[in-house]
């Protein structure tokens, strides 16, 4: 390999303008921004008009240079993660400050692109424009660190909105258990609830199988969401950090919208005190309160679940039908029991 250094140049095409959503932490991504483009190129905006999305070049000229020798870093300074080298973070501060983003196009007017989600300063050189492949760009199956996941849960964490009071509290013999709304900094907690359920292979779809936080972080980002608009409920049991408890409503699709689905589990050491009666009466409540133009609630349980079929009937569920043997459930095909019960209160 020749030790002679190459060098390039780069001519920006454009400059960042933003006057808004900068703080000492950085800049908001919320916040608008405009991409100014020089004359020159204006003629190669047509038809960039038909992307929701671009990737955006900049040339972070205000950021440190990485030098060679520098050593390892921890990423964002954190104690609680591991040291790395800089290729494996996106700090700014890199052996050559070059820097991608993908934000949302607003409007193309004249040399301005209205964008949001650019976290480029205000007069950051703009050196390429590309609109978003999302065919190309996207990679559904790639994985990243597990610190990473835990960085990325931190960030959601501290903008998420603080949880709600309890909708419910019960004291039973084993402590005081409160009933509230999810909030994605219950997505540590809930993985390792639903692995040791798995584990014990009780009547749930998960037989020892084992969610990373991966998974359960990215199953909280699109729950919660549609909790926020209205398509879900979402309710936890906790004593003190433990979660004991889970039951959770989504609304169906399209031809469907009018029914919800229901699922709810109990851990094993706080089964037969009641706290899976009142997690169900909460989340039947959160359901008909927060899901708008429900007719119907629909759950299916294993044919074998007794106790669970009980309760359920309990409160108005009926049999409406049986998938034979649609469950291999500990080594034998059990029917399948779909229950529904019709919606009391929905706006």
């Amino acid at each position: 390999m020749s030790e002679q250094v190459r060098t390039f140049e780069m001519r920006p095409i454009g400059i960042v303008e933003r006057f808004d959503g900068i703080t000492e932490g950085g800049v908001d991504q919320a916040t608008g921004a405009v991409i100014r483009i020089r004359p020159e190129w204006i003629d190669q905006l047509v038809g960039l008009e038909g992307f929701s999305h671009l990737v955006v070049v900049g040339l972070l000229d205000r950021a440190e240079r990485r030098e060679p020798g520098a050593g390892l870093m921890r990423p964002e300074g954190r104690e609680d993660l591991p040291e790395v080298g800089v290729f494996a973070t996106r700090s700014p501060k890199r052996p050559n400050p070059i820097g991608l983003c993908y934000p949302r196009v607003i409007a193309i007017e004249g040399d301005a692109i209205r964008v949001t989600g650019l976290d480029f300063w205000d007069g950051t050189p703009v050196v390429d424009i590309k609109g978003y492949f999302p065919r190309d760009e996207m990679r559904p199956e790639a994985t990243v660190p597990e610190w990473l996941t835990r960085l990325w849960l931190s960030h959601d964490v501290d903008r998420s909105p603080v949880p709600a009071q309890p909708l419910s509290v019960v004291e039973t013999e084993r402590g005081t258990v409160a009933f509230r709304a999810t909030s994605m900094a219950d997505a540590p907690g809930a993985m390792a609830y639903i692995n040791t359920l798995s584990k014990e292979r009780t009547f749930i779809l998960m037989q020892g199988e084992q969610l990373t936080l991966a998974e359960e972080v990215a199953y909280f980002g699109g729950m919660l969401p549609q909790v926020a608009r209205g398509d879900a409920a979402h309710v936890i049991a906790v004593c003190g950090d433990e979660i004991v408890g889970i039951a959770q409503t989504a609304r169906e699709h399209r031809v469907s919208r009018h029914v919800a689905r229901l699922g709810i589990s109990v851990a094993r050491e706080w089964r037969g005190l009641g706290l899976g009666r009142e997690l169900m009466r909460v989340v039947i409540e959160e359901t008909e309160r927060s899901i708008a133009g429900l007719r119907m609630i629909q759950l299916e349980c294993f044919a074998t679940n007794e106790r669970a079929l009980a309760m359920y009937r309990s409160f108005g569920f009926v049999e409406c039908g049986r998938i034979p043997g649609s469950v291999h459930y500990l080594g034998e095909d059990i029917d399948e029991v779909i229950m529904t019960r019709p919606v009391e209160r929905s706006l």
